[in-house]
């Protein structure tokens, strides 16, 4: 009887296991994009934990299932505890996403300074050299834009550095400045790219639809939550398609970047395909059908590769 309960139990473990390690480093990393060296001591590691703590929920309940049940070795995951596991996926996507997207964050705002004090900054489209720098004001700057245009340097005595929507220095003139990237001196040792970044960037995608479903709230995040728990579990289907576990686990996880890229193109293309198939019917969740389109074609290719490999048994 306690082994029926034992993968749901180890499922729990390694959820909690890697939503501490990713909310550790997503604060971390959000911390670190802010870093300035004039202000560093004025923000508070803990700013940034409910947006943290909301990022991570599905992340950390796919990682702690492939490390739940590849725990298992070669042995079999009876249907009762499968099932158990994927209600208790969904519970986590439910109360996780519903207590996170409560979470209040804290009156106090993180500063943030990109510039440093004397220094020379490059950004995309100019060369900047400021003088003093405080929370919001810059004095002393002089820039030079990469175009060569005439004259070649410019002075402004003061500016205001606004953080919100973008990073953008107001001058006295009335006239501002996109600074791009936000984060001039850090931003190489932050910038993802390829394949790993487009990786990253896709289940943010998944679990920012999970994060706005349930702030709306209703019956349409219980069924997104619920499909997104069968699309988790019915992966598993894939656990011992082949002799080497590892392999099982690279197309576990080649199957997940598959789903994850193609449900955030066809959510970000919803408004065509709505128009295309559907005769223009704007209120159809078409993140909805995506992912239960999808969670349906990885189960039928799923049950297809287990009864072929029993034939082969036998």
């Amino acid at each position: 009887m306690g082994k029926i309960f034992l993968p749901p139990l180890k499922f729990l473990i390694f959820f909690l296991v890697s939503a501490a390690i990713l909310v550790f480093l997503s604060m971390l990393y959000s911390w670190e994009l802010l870093v300035s060296l004039s202000l560093e001591q004025k923000n508070n590691l803990l700013l940034f934990l409910p947006a943290a703590a909301s990022g991570i929920v599905f992340p950390a309940a796919s990682s702690g299932l492939l490390f739940s049940v590849f725990d298992y070795r070669k042995e079999a995951i009876k249907p009762v505890s499968a099932a158990i596991t994927a209600a208790a996926i969904f519970l986590v996507l439910y109360f996780g996403f519903t207590f996170t997207s409560s979470m209040i964050s804290s009156n106090d705002i993180a500063e943030f300074q990109p510039f440093n004090e004397r220094k020379i900054h490059m950004t995309e489209n100019s060369i900047i050299y400021t003088d003093e720098c405080d929370s919001d004001i810059v004095s002393g700057i002089i820039i030079r834009n990469h175009d060569g245009s005439l004259p070649g340097f410019k002075y402004y005595d003061r500016a205001v550095f606004s953080s919100t929507p973008g990073a953008i220095l107001q001058f006295d003139d009335a006239r501002s400045m996109d600074i791009v990237p936000a984060n001039p001196v850090f931003y190489d040792s932050f910038r993802r790219s390829g394949m790993i970044g487009n990786y990253i960037d896709d289940i943010r995608f998944m679990n920012e639809s999970l994060k706005t479903a349930a702030l709306n709230g209703g019956g349409g995040f219980i069924l997104l939550a619920a499909v997104f728990s069968a699309f988790l579990m019915i992966g598993l289907l894939f656990r011992g398609a082949s002799s080497w576990p590892l392999f099982d686990f690279a197309l576990i996880l080649f199957f997940h970047r598959l789903v994850y890229y193609l449900f955030r193109l066809f959510s970000s293309e919803s408004a065509f395909i709505a128009d295309t198939f559907f005769g223009g019917k704007q209120e159809l969740n078409i993140p909805l059908f995506t992912i239960s389109g999808l969670t349906l074609i990885l189960f039928l290719c799923g049950v297809l590769i287990k009864t072929t490999s029993k034939r082969k048994v036998r």
